[in-house]
């Protein structure tokens, strides 16, 4: 019913599509995959929102075994990880217009990987603190992710728009083998699965580094 309703809806113009007029982009059949600081951010989106899924779904039977606590407790840790994403979208979005997004992201990618990498290394209730403090760090992540590899892609800025959006289904998958992982090893071993993409995350900042070091020449 909502498909039907706005096919039919008058629809604002879109600014991206006279953004295309004017563009100075050629025509590629590959569309928005040639551009390389797209792709990276689409692969890189993906994996993200897994851990993202994993922080936020699967860490009430993590703080039940780390820190030997009944799940009304875990319950109670885990919703600070929330409290954390609350203040840090607010806190995030001044800061944004100041600094320079892509090393806030990388900065704060860096940190909740180092978080994780702590608790898992330390464990007890000090291990559920740190991860209770991710929460401020990621609260960036998806809006920064989105917005750099949309740069700059002119006509094409819808069509990767669609494709970020659909990317969130990397919630889904590797939080699967996050589940194998766990009950094969142990759920320390599988916080890898959320280390990783964390600091390809963070690594992300790097990378437009280089684009502009080579605008530049």
């Amino acid at each position: 019913m909502l498909a039907f309703l706005v096919n039919y809806a008058q629809m604002p113009a879109n600014p991206n599509d006279l953004v295309a007029e004017k563009s100075s982009i050629t025509e590629d059949k590959r569309g928005v995959f040639q551009f390389r600081h797209f792709v990276l951010g689409f692969v890189i989106t993906f994996l993200y929102m897994s851990a993202e899924a994993i922080l936020y779904q699967l860490m009430i039977p993590y703080f039940k075994a780390i820190g030997n606590i009944d799940n009304a407790e875990a319950v109670k840790y885990s919703a600070i990880i929330f409290y954390g994403l609350m203040a840090g979208r607010l806190l995030s979005a001044w800061s944004m217009t100041r600094f320079n997004p892509a090393k806030i992201l990388g900065l704060f990618m860096f940190i909740a990987a180092f978080l994780v990498i702590s608790s898992a290394v330390i464990g007890g209730m000090t291990g559920i603190y740190l991860i209770t403090a991710i929460g401020f760090f990621i609260s960036i992540a998806f809006a920064s992710l989105f917005a750099l590899a949309t740069k700059d892609l002119g006509k094409y800025t819808n069509e990767a728009s669609s494709f970020l959006v659909m990317v969130i289904l990397g919630g889904f998958y590797v939080p699967l083998l996050f589940g194998f992982v766990a009950h094969s090893f142990s759920l320390k071993t599988s916080m890898i699965l959320v280390v990783i993409p964390l600091m390809l995350t963070s690594g992300y900042d790097f990378f437009f580094k280089t684009i502009e070091r080579t605008k530049k020449q």
